[in-house]
């Protein structure tokens, strides 16, 4: 049985009462009404597109589409008040879908979107498709509370001060305390039973390519603060943002002019560094997650150098520039704003966007395994996808990193 027939029961439950409620009718004495169910692409949720098909009642029902979205197994690492509130602001300025119920927990019921698709790969680097980007971008970069980490800029601290700040004294969920200290601890969890399945099994005790994967995995997760601390620059800007940019979470309309634009998918927004929206998104554009056949994904580009490529370099600097031309003047009380935003244009800012953006990835993947689903290949390799995100921070970290710190 898969996924979309094991809740079926529900979304047909759910679904039926969520457009009674909407539309203000009964479809309890209707006989001649279909709800037809169609999944929608996605890697962690069961995301469905719900049609009520109702002959009798077509003049009295206004919605007969909407989305329903089953939360995953890694539906603990989300804030769903913070989530919902910037699906509630975008959905007032028509930049989103309405909710119309949640549990917070489990599901979401939402608008259906009409008219619109998720963005064609072979418009990924469409320059109106990259300027929408940017603009959503600001946005997330404009929203939330920021002063405190202006305050820490003023404050001149070492980077150690800061980075402990960040991780066990903000109250705002950030990526720091975000990634380690919630995704890696739930991922710990995730995988002691998995590596102990994996060394066990008759089908990989000698397989030694497996095992050494095992291995690099195990070490990196133990070590990911200090990874993290690395990684992290001196001194940036921090803000709200996306960080899920990529085009399976952009719809847009049905034509090359782009006159609808939506950024969807907002489990995983945090405060973080400014400039990582646009550096995700160039990392995203080497993944492919349409393969029909096990690992459930593709690699585009195994060789990571097609990242400091002018066309995706030139639009990270681009952003920065973007960003500081309308938010500058909220931070004209930093000390020495010019320099960090001068910094932050630089390859080297850019390749430590790119590293956290992949170790968001790599300890995010790890709380999806499954040895039953990794050995029978039946569901998306997230064993072998960590192990490309890993390879990625190792590559990215050479360019930019002392070879020895990481």
């Amino acid at each position: 049985m898969d996924a979309l027939q094991k809740h079926r029961t529900f979304i047909e439950t759910k679904s039926i009462e969520i457009f009674e409620k909407i539309n203000s009718i009964s479809l309890t004495n209707i006989e001649e009404f279909t709800i037809e169910i169609k999944k929608l692409s996605g890697l962690s949720n069961i995301i469905c597109h719900v049609h009520l098909d109702a002959p009798k009642l077509k003049t009295l029902t206004t919605i007969d589409n909407v989305v329903i979205k089953l939360f995953g197994a890694g539906g603990d690492l989300v804030d769903r008040d913070t989530e919902l509130t910037i699906m509630s602001f975008l959905s007032d300025i028509d930049k989103g879908p309405k909710i119309y119920e949640t549990d917070k927990k489990s599901y979401r019921v939402e608008e259906f979107l009409n008219n619109v698709t998720t963005l064609d790969l072979k418009e990924k680097h469409n320059p109106i498709v990259i300027d929408e980007m940017k603009k959503a971008f600001l946005f997330y970069n404009s929203l939330g509370d920021f002063q405190s980490y202006k305050d820490l800029l003023n404050l001149n601290l070492p980077k150690k001060e800061v980075f402990e700040y960040l991780l066990n004294k903000d109250p705002k969920q950030n990526i720091v305390n975000f990634t380690i200290k919630k995704m890696r601890e739930l991922s710990k969890v995730t995988l002691e039973p998995f590596s102990k399945k994996l060394r066990e099994s008759e089908q990989f005790k000698n397989d030694k390519e497996t095992l050494e994967k095992l291995e690099k995995i195990e070490c990196y997760l133990e070590n990911f603060e200090e990874i993290i601390y690395h990684i992290f620059p001196e001194k940036a800007l921090i803000a709200l943002a996306h960080n899920d940019a990529h085009p399976l979470n952009v719809l847009v309309s049905n034509s090359h002019r782009f006159d609808k634009f939506y950024v969807i998918d907002h489990e995983f927004c945090c405060f973080n560094l400014v400039g990582i929206d646009m550096a995700n998104y160039n990392v995203e554009n080497l993944f492919f997650y349409g393969n029909p056949e096990w690992p459930y994904y593709t690699i585009y580009e195994s060789d990571m150098n097609i990242l400091s490529e002018d066309l995706y370099y030139n639009r990270f600097k681009d952003y920065i520039d973007f960003f500081a031309e309308d938010r500058k003047k909220e931070y004209s009380d930093v000390k020495d704003i010019d320099e960090i935003l001068e910094f932050m244009k630089s390859k080297n800012y850019y390749w430590r966007c790119l590293a956290l953006s992949c170790s968001l990835w790599f300890v995010w993947s790890i709380n999806y395994f499954n040895f039953e689903d990794f050995a029978s290949k039946k569901s998306f390799n997230y064993f072998n996808f960590s192990i490309d995100r890993l390879m990625q921070i190792y590559r990215i970290a050479k360019e930019t990193i002392e070879k020895d710190e990481i």
